[in-house]
């Protein structure tokens, strides 16, 4: 958890159950435990795409890329959950952005881009088929990254979850893609659960738009809605 002090301006350790550390992003306190590792295949998958990341950065990216990835990160303001704004990494950016890439099977992008913010796009929707169950991911074709090879709309459905529970966090499972060309897609796109959608639940899906250049969106949630028949 991040936190915010008028007398703690570092703290770094652990006291009874809570651990205390900051980072570029900012302080945060933490509970004491021992950690579980259940190794899915998500996790081995960003584990994997992470392990590849940081060395490429070093041994695969010239110093021109590099520096370019640092002028990025120095021009676009991130806002952190407690609304400060930070500024991260050449490095960090460039693992940001394609972390996802990897995962959806799109390759590593070298160049950083140009256009030093997040990308726009229309708000996507979803509907869903409870009897598949498919998660309908609905974009507008005439958006940018729609328009053009290199843009994507990808999307992670979440667990189905009960009708008492107000907050969810996760997890969330790569569902699948959609890729821009100049002749766009047409809306809406499928995403497979990994997870039964049973009637009654909730459902949520997260999603993420590639811009044409390899600008990354903030995750965007979209839900929750109850799963009905039709």
């Amino acid at each position: 958890m991040l936190f915010t002090s008028p007398i703690v301006s570092q703290a770094s350790g652990s006291v009874a159950g809570l651990t205390f550390s900051h980072c570029r992003g900012s302080k945060y306190v933490k509970s004491r435990v021992t950690p579980t590792d259940p190794s899915s295949t998500q996790q081995q998958i960003t584990r994997v795409g992470v392990g590849v990341l940081a060395p490429y950065w070093g041994s695969d990216l010239t110093a021109g890329e590099r520096a370019a990835w640092d002028l990025y990160a120095a021009n676009l303001a991130m806002t952190n959950a407690l609304g400060e704004t930070i500024f991260l990494t050449g490095q960090q950016h460039f693992i940001r952005c394609n972390t996802v890439r990897i995962q959806a099977g799109i390759a590593i992008l070298d160049a950083a881009p140009e256009n030093y913010d997040l990308g726009t796009f229309t708000p996507p929707t979803f509907t869903y088929a409870w009897f598949t169950p498919e998660a309908g991911i609905g974009f507008t074709d005439t958006d940018a990254w729609a328009n053009a090879a290199g843009g994507y709309i990808l999307a992670w459905p979440g667990r189905a979850h009960g009708q008492g529970r107000t907050f969810y966090r996760g997890p969330w499972r790569y569902g699948g893609k959609e890729a821009g060309a100049g002749t766009p897609p047409t809306s809406p796109f499928q995403a497979t659960p990994d997870w039964p959608w049973p009637l009654g639940t909730r459902v949520l899906v997260k999603v993420r738009i590639i811009q044409v250049d390899g600008r990354l969106s903030l995750p965007i949630i979209l839900g929750p809605q109850t799963v009905t028949t039709p």
